[in-house]
C-alpha cells in the first residue's frame, strides 16, 4: 500500500479499533466486570487501545489490530449471555462508525459549494470525504472479519458459546496461537471474496463526492457527442454544471451540444457566458486560449446559421447581413462569412459594399474558384470590365464554370460534435 493511501486510511483504522475495543470494555463494565475499567480501557483514548505493530500494519495491508480487552468471565452476572454480548459489542461498534461516516459524508459530498475545485476549501472537503469513505470501508472490514468463526476473532467466541455443550472457557483457548494463520489468510486474499462482497454493497450506498459525479457526467457528455447524441450530451453537461459551474470550458461544451441540437439561443448564451467568465480572471494561458477559440467558433456558427436562414427571403437580407457581420466579429478569419455577406449585399444591389467582402474572402482563401467568380460579377456590376475578366480567368484556371453565376454555398457551419 502506498504511503498516501495509508495516511488516508490511518484515521479510520484508529477510530475503528478504538471504538471496537471501547465497546468490548464498556459492555463488559455494564454487565458487571470492573476489570476493563480498572485497566483504563473504558475510554475513547486511542493510546489506551492501539499497539505499534497493529497500527503499522496499515502500511502493508488494509487491516490492523489493537490490544485485546481482557474480561473476567466470572464477574459477569450472566456469564454465557454476557460473553456473547461483550464479543458482539466490538463488531456492532464498527457498524455504528460506518453509520456515522455515512451521515458525515452527506455533509462533505458537496465540495463544489466551498468554491472551485483545486482551491483549499473544496480540496479540504474532498480529502475529508475520502478519509470518511476509507474509514467506513475499514470499519466494514473490521465488523465482517470479527464476525467470522475463526479464532481469535470475536465471531469464534460467539459461535462457540452458542453451540450446545460448549463452555465459555473453551472460547478463549488457542486464540493467540491462531493469530498468525489469520494474518496469512488476510494477506493471501483467501478472505477477499467475502470482504469484497460486503464492502461493495456498502460502497454502493455511500454518498458520492460531487466531483466524482461531475467527472462522470462530463465523460458521458463527451461520449454522447462522439455518438452524435447531442440531446444526451446537453443533459449530462447540464447536470455537471448544476454541481459546479466554475469551468468555462464546460459551458463551451454545452454550447456546442446545444448548437448541434438546434438550440441556437441557448448555445449563444453559453458561449457568451464562457467568454465573460475568463475576463479579468486568472486562468491558465492554454485554458483561456481554448475557451476564446471554441466559444468564438460557437458564436460564429450560430450567427452563420441564422444568416443562411435569412438568405431564403429578400425581405430578410438585412438580417442576413447583420448575422454574417456578427459571425465575422466572432471569427475575423471566416472566409465563408465574408463570402456570404458579399452575396447578401449583391442581392441588395450594394455592389460597392460587397467588393471589400469579396476581396477579404479571397485574401483568406486564395484558391477558392467560387470566390473569384463572385468578385468577377461584382466588378462587372461596378463597370470594371478588365478586373472582371481577370477574375473570370482566375476562376476558370481553378476549375470554375464562369458561365454559371456564383452560387451561395449550401454547406452549414462545421460540425464540431
Amino acid at each position: 500500500m502506498n504511503l498516501n493511501l495509508a495516511l488516508l486510511m490511518l484515521p479510520g483504522l484508529a477510530i475503528g479499533l478504538t471504538a471496537h475495543e471501547f465497546a468490548h470494555a464498556w459492555v463488559a463494565s455494564l454487565l458487571g466486570d470492573g476489570y476493563p475499567r480498572r485497566n483504563k480501557r473504558v475510554t475513547l483514548n486511542p493510546l489506551r487501545h492501539m499497539t505499534p505493530l497493529g497500527t503499522l500494519m496499515i502500511l502493508f495491508a488494509p487491516f490492523g489490530w489493537a490490544r485485546p480487552v481482557e474480561v473476567n468471565l466470572h464477574n459477569l452476572k450472566h456469564p454465557k449471555r454476557g460473553f456473547v454480548l461483550v464479543s458482539l459489542a466490538g463488531p456492532m461498534a464498527n457498524v455504528v462508525v460506518v453509520g456515522v461516516c455515512w451521515l458525515l459524508m452527506h455533509l462533505t459530498q458537496h465540495s463544489s459549494a466551498a468554491g472551485p475545485w483545486g482551491h483549499w476549501p473544496s480540496n479540504t472537503l474532498a480529502i475529508l470525504h475520502a478519509v470518511l469513505f476509507g474509514a467506513a470501508l475499514l470499519n466494514v472490514i473490521l465488523a465482517v472479519v470479527n464476525l467470522l468463526p475463526i479464532p481469535p476473532l470475536d465471531g469464534s467466541k460467539m459461535w462457540l458459546v452458542l453451540m450446545p455443550g460448549k463452555s465459555i472457557t473453551a472460547a478463549g483457548k488457542k486464540g493467540a496461537v491462531l493469530i498468525i494463520p489469520l494474518i496469512i489468510l488476510m494477506v493471501s486474499g483467501a478472505l477477499r471474496p467475502a470482504i469484497d462482497y460486503v464492502t461493495d454493497k456498502v460502497a454502493a450506498v455511500m454518498p458520492v463526492l460531487d466531483r466524482v459525479r461531475y467527472e462522470q457526467h462530463v465523460k458521458l457528455g463527451v461520449e454522447a457527442m462522439g455518438a452524435k447524441d447531442h440531446a444526451a450530451a446537453d443533459a449530462h453537461y447540464t447536470m455537471a454544471l448544476e454541481m459546479s459551474g466554475h469551468d468555462p470550458m464546460l459551458w463551451v461544451l454545452r454550447s456546442t451540444a446545444r448548437f448541434q441540437s438546434g438550440e441556437l439561443d441557448a448555445s449563444l448564451a453559453d458561449a457568451a457566458h464562457a467568454l465573460e467568465m475568463i475576463q479579468g480572471r486568472p486562468f491558465a494561458a492554454d485554458v483561456r486560449a481554448r475557451v476564446e477559440r471554441d466559444a468564438s467558433v460557437n458564436i460564429h456558427n450560430v450567427h452563420f446559421s441564422r444568416g443562411m436562414a435569412a438568405l431564403d427571403s429578400d425581405a430578410t437580407l438585412g438580417a442576413a447581413v447583420e448575422h454574417f457581420t456578427k459571425a465575422i466579429h466572432a471569427l475575423p478569419a471566416s472566409n465563408g462569412a465574408f463570402f456570404m455577406r458579399a452575396a447578401a449585399r449583391c442581392r441588395q444591389g450594394r455592389w460597392a459594399e460587397a467588393l471589400p467582402d469579396a476581396d477579404r474572402a479571397i485574401e483568406i482563401a486564395p484558391e477558392n474558384a467560387e470566390y473569384y467568380a463572385q468578385r468577377a460579377e461584382i466588378h462587372a456590376a461596378l463597370g470594371n470590365a478588365q478586373r472582371a475578366a481577370a477574375d473570370r480567368a482566375k476562376a476558370r484556371s481553378l476549375g470554375a464554370d464562369i458561365d454559371t453565376p456564383a452560387q451561395s454555398p449550401t454547406a452549414q457551419p462545421p460540425d464540431r460534435g
